[in-house]
């Protein structure tokens, strides 16, 4: 877990912990909204890296 705090933290972002959702500071939809987001980053950064080098899929 600390590990994932830390790269929380190296993005910018405030680390979620069980008792933020617990005690109604976040809810589900916005946590999974984030996630979401950063997901579909990340495979566009995927496909990106593929292209450059000319990886055919």
């Amino acid at each position: 877990m600390h590990r994932l705090n830390a790269f929380a933290e190296r993005k910018g972002l405030q680390p979620i912990h069980q008792d933020d959702l617990d005690q109604g500071k976040t809810t589900f939809a916005e946590l999974w909204q984030e996630n979401l987001i950063h997901l579909e980053r990340m495979v566009a950064d995927v496909w990106d890296l593929l292209k450059k080098f000319g990886v055919a899929v």
